[in-house]
């Protein structure tokens, strides 16, 4: 499952453009890269691992250079914690036993969503690894009671804190799923916690999340910064707290909070002649094959009476733990459909459990039909994962899991940019001034380029009729009108929806529309 889960991830990973928070994330790392060292930004920024996992990633792969990457060796970071999450799974093997293992590394390996997801640069493939790590450590100092494993748990939260704010919501579900399932064993629980145990565990937290946030110990404030971030952090997921244009508002993420559920079961109450024609069509409505693990929690509750020995009081904390990372999720407005892989795990773990001792009831007729039904969609899932990554599909208005998804237009434009560049005959010093806020993806296609500024309100006091390339957007119609007299401009999408308007200075887009005939000649 591991190979094939890997395989539908890299077999178009450098296809698919960039995603404008991929590249934003690509451009903090190049300021560690070139620079060498990095001051974690608490007002719109994540944890800063992600960067600095990237650092050991580069040298290894040979790449010297931010100008000198590419998709892939960005999308490569991820892609290898999903690998890891992948074989956290053995950690449970004594609750799970193979058959579970087998099954949520199948579950995992297999999802549309985290195939999707585990190959963008961003923090949420690092902090569902953590997170599982976090959880399968505690549950081997639990079952062992040794102490190497509490020291792991340890370790496992600080990078939990250091990879992304939203690492309390996970915690917090954990904490109270345990307060609920194990609360007969709560006082026999604090008996034997003693300072040797407290420390044991959290030191080691408290070591990674500030050698992560004070970028190895030479920006003292990060951890402090870390700590007080969550204020804003809380401010714009419950969209409560303006924030500047040019950083993400809460307000403009803001959905129902049926979203993540719909995102895994598919959109009802509906006819059932639509949802077979959506299955049929595998439009983004369709109810897609993660329905599987939203059943196998629910089965959970189904095996109530039953909430002893190896599979007993596990399963319902881990049951639990689910529903909650769901409710709390959904109950914050703001949400990305990446946010939801943490709950997609959880879900996961929980259902793998529900259908081992599905497969271990003693009628057969139930047995056989569960296992066909659970191979059935998995195969589907397999199929999916095929569609969902194929090069045409990935960015389509179809598919579900394309968020506010950069085009292919502005891989064109990229191309175009250092077409233009030649005829200039300033190549990489030629100056590109963009007039908008609305830029990403592009600087990442420009990463080659020396003088690129960026003007959101004002404007450059230089004159913009002698400007080469100029970018805007098409709403700036004084701004427009005023830049026609001097440039040639074409439209370029950047989002489905979204467009960007190029000006180029009209006597050097002549000679380039001339070079471009004489390629074309010979």
């Amino acid at each position: 499952m591991v190979v094939v889960g890997t395989w539908l991830r890299v077999r178009n990973i450098n296809e698919r453009p960039m995603h404008g928070d991929e590249a934003n994330q690509a451009y903090q790392f190049q300021v560690l890269h070139e620079k060498g060292s990095y001051k974690y930004e608490p007002l719109d920024f994540h944890g800063p691992t992600l960067y600095f996992m990237t650092v050991p990633l580069f040298n290894i792969l040979g790449v010297e250079s931010f100008k000198e990457s590419s998709k892939w060796h960005f999308r490569a970071l991820p892609l290898c914690f999903a690998i890891f999450t992948a074989f956290v799974g053995l950690f449970f093997l004594d609750l799970l036993t193979r058959k579970g293992v087998l099954l949520l590394t199948a579950f995992q390996m297999l999802s549309p969503s985290m195939i999707y997801y585990s190959t963008y640069y961003i923090q949420e493939t690092l902090l569902v690894s953590t997170v599982a790590a976090f959880m399968a450590t505690l549950w081997r100092y639990k079952k062992s009671g040794k102490l190497v494993y509490l020291i792991l748990a340890g370790a496992s939260l600080g990078f939990m804190h250091a990879t992304k704010e939203t690492f309390i919501i996970s915690l917090f579900a954990l904490v109270l799923s345990a307060a609920i399932c194990f609360r007969n064993q709560l006082s026999g629980f604090i008996k034997e916690v003693n300072v040797k145990k407290i420390s044991l565990f959290l030191f080691p937290a408290l070591i990674v999340s500030v050698m992560f946030y004070s970028s190895f110990f030479t920006h003292p404030k990060g951890p402090v910064d870390s700590v007080t971030s969550l204020v804003s952090h809380v401010g714009r997921g419950l969209g409560i707290v303006e924030f500047p244009d040019h950083m993400t508002s809460g307000k403009g993420h803001a959905k129902e909070s049926t979203y993540y559920l719909q995102n895994m079961l598919g959109h009802f109450p509906r006819k059932l002649s639509s949802t077979f024609k959506d299955i049929y069509k595998n439009n983004s409505a369709r109810p897609i094959s993660e329905v599987l693990m939203v059943v196998g929690v629910f089965l959970t509750f189904f095996f109530r009476k039953k909430f002893i020995g190896r599979l007993g009081r596990g399963h319902l904390f881990f049951g639990v733990n689910s529903i909650t990372l769901l409710l709390v999720y959904s109950f914050i407005p703001y949400k990305t459909p990446w946010c939801a892989q943490v709950i997609s795990y959880a879900f996961m773990l929980s259902a793998s459990i529900s259908f081992v001792r599905v497969f271990n009831l003693k009628k057969k007729s139930i047995k056989v039909s569960s296992y066909l039904v659970v191979a059935v969609l998995f195969i589907d899932m397999f199929r999916q994962g095929t569609l969902i990554t194929d090069k045409k599909f990935c960015v389509s208005d179809r598919n579900q899991f394309a968020y506010s998804h950069a085009v292919y237009d502005v891989e064109r434009l990229g191309e175009r940019v250092a077409e233009f560049s030649e005829i200039t005959g300033q190549d990489s010093e030629m100056p590109i001034h963009f007039l908008t806020g609305e830029y990403w993806p592009m600087p990442w296609y420009l990463r080659t380029f020396k003088n690129i500024g960026y003007w959101e309100d004002q404007r450059p006091t230089t004159d913009l009729s002698k400007l080469p390339i100029i970018i805007t957007t098409p709403d700036k119609e004084t701004l427009c009108n005023e830049l026609s007299k001097s440039h040639e401009s074409e439209l370029r999408s950047r989002l489905p929806g979204y467009w960007l308007q190029v000006f180029y200075r009209k006597g050097l887009w002549k000679e380039y529309l001339e070079s471009r005939e004489l390629k074309k000649g010979k």
